[in-house]
């Protein structure tokens, strides 16, 4: 990453190059190298040399996304593994399910289409017209008796 600038910007090119290797050495490796990377890096975004500080910060930075990556996965998997439990846990057997579903069914559920074209007909015809009163007919007015 050093490279990529020219080091008589800085102070004590020497002591430089310490304090950044002293930043890159508490972080993992692949961290130290997306910061240095002059494509996607601190070189790609910064005209000047960078301080140790923003050196630092671009470390935290991506750190704290590869720990938040981390988590998620883990919590991911966790919730994958938790489903998959609860579901072998909370399956009920063919048998013992037709066997439920057998004993809740209502007569009506059990009819075909033709049953129950046939029952609502039966409904339709059999059921007892409404008789209004002669006084509300009279009231209505518009209806005859």
């Amino acid at each position: 990453m050093l490279a990529c600038y020219r080091l008589p910007d800085a102070g004590d090119p020497e002591v430089f190059v310490a304090a950044v290797a002293a930043v890159f050495s508490h972080y993992p490796p692949e961290i130290a190298q997306r910061v240095a990377d002059p494509v996607s890096g601190l070189p790609a975004k910064s005209k000047w040399i960078p301080s140790v500080a923003e050196v630092r910060e671009a470390c935290d930075r991506l750190h704290g996304e590869n720990l938040r990556m981390a988590q998620s996965d883990a919590r991911r998997h966790r919730q994958l593994a938790e489903r998959e439990e609860w579901e072998t846990k909370s399956r009920i057997p063919k048998a013992k399910w037709d066997a439920l579903r057998q004993e809740f069914i209502t007569p009506e559920q059990k009819m075909s289409p033709a049953d129950w074209q046939a029952h609502a007909e039966r409904l339709r015809y059999d059921a007892n017209p409404v008789q209004l009163s002669p006084e509300l007919v009279k009231r209505l007015g518009y209806l005859k008796p």
